[in-house]
């Protein structure tokens, strides 16, 4: 099926909205409003604005004024919410503007965050996170199955899915995403893995090591053949002292992968530590001898 994204916004909106738009302006044309009069919507997904990226557009609409008009809705009291284009806003703002140009839409709360969020995703403008929060919002507070968001913004349900799979993830692999230290591909990869201490590890050793997606995905499609065969603990191996569950702890930190130490009466036992490719054990083995 052909991405409805690729058929630009309006071929999104309902031909109710596109209708009740084109009575309230005609023709259709971007209008010019007070700076004054418009706020920011308080539940837009966009979350984050890149302080140089902002500098950058700032520099671009001094020189040459906001060539692509935001969306906003006309509020009860007057003034003016944005949809989308908050960015373009805040640039208008540091730039010294009085007014910018803009497209009033009509409307239900639940059809303006369908456009921000669209909006958003075509301009590349959502990091992995902040899409998976406004596909989370579309399912808790307008009821939306995977299924409808997936046929709103044009893309497959499995997208829709793995994408909301990330807020799964630890608050410090998300923020990671959000930073870009890693990318998005990483985290999806990372979400598959369903043991905490291996993606805990495996995690680690994508910032150390700078590994490629394609390393990541490897490494947890090993770990999982590594489970199916029973190398994985299993429940009743898990009654462990607290004092060996602190120096696995400590390894894994360590060597930034999953470690088990088990240990009989006689005080005799193994250590199993996890690799995730051939390049990953030879790198591991060389650590080993150095430290030797």
């Amino acid at each position: 099926m052909r991405s409805a994204l690729g058929k630009g916004l309006d071929a999104l909106i309902s031909e109710d909205t596109v209708a009740s738009v084109a009575a309230a302006a005609k023709p259709q044309a971007p209008a010019a409003i007070p700076l004054t009069k418009i706020k920011a919507n308080p539940k837009q997904p966009r979350r984050r604005f890149s302080e140089e990226s902002l500098r950058e557009l700032t520099a671009s609409v001094k020189a040459r004024g906001v060539l692509q008009p935001i969306l906003v809705t006309l509020l009860p009291d007057g003034n003016y919410e944005i949809i989308a284009g908050e960015r373009r806003w805040r640039a208008a703002q540091k730039a010294g503007l009085a007014e910018i140009p803009a497209l009033i839409k009509e409307g239900t709360e639940i059809e303006r965050f369908e456009m921000a969020l669209i909006e958003n995703i075509q301009r590349e403008d959502l990091n992995a996170i902040e899409q998976a929060e406004g596909f989370r919002r579309l399912q808790e507070e307008f009821g939306m199955t995977q299924e409808k968001i997936a046929q709103i913004i044009g893309k497959d349900r499995a997208v829709i899915a793995n994408t909301l799979r990330l807020l799964g993830l630890s608050e410090e692999i998300r923020q990671a995403i959000i930073d870009e230290k890693i990318s998005a591909g990483h985290a999806r990869a990372l979400a598959g893995l369903e043991d905490p201490a291996a993606r805990a590890a495996l995690f680690q050793r994508i910032l150390t090591e700078q590994l490629p997606v394609r390393t990541v995905e490897q490494a947890v499609r090993d770990h999982k053949q590594v489970a199916v065969k029973g190398h994985v603990r299993g429940a009743s191996e898990d009654k462990k002292p607290a004092e060996v569950r602190a120096i696995e702890e400590d390894l894994q930190r360590v060597l930034a992968r999953k470690v088990e130490l088990h240990s009989n009466a006689s005080h005799k036992g193994w250590i199993k530590l996890e690799f995730y490719s051939l390049d990953d054990l030879d790198a591991l083995l060389a650590r080993l001898k150095k430290a030797g």
